[in-house]
């Protein structure tokens, strides 16, 4: 599973919103839903089922 904090990151580092606001229909929405930005976030779906990335799961306190 991917981390959360680095999929905001990434997110936002590619200018795909993570929530927008509908100010017609005053709520927050997902901001995954234009065209544009699923086509930036696909590489991420790449690079998992390509196994270019390997997921570790690291337990940070036990190095303190």
């Amino acid at each position: 599973m991917i981390d959360t904090k680095f999929f905001i990151m990434l997110c936002q580092s590619l200018g795909v919103p993570f929530v927008i606001d509908d100010i017609k229909r005053e709520i927050k929405k997902c901001g995954f839903r234009n065209a544009e930005h699923i086509k930036k976030l696909s590489i991420i779906k790449d690079l998992f089922e390509n196994h270019y990335v390997n997921i570790i799961n690291i337990n940070f306190s036990t190095l303190i």
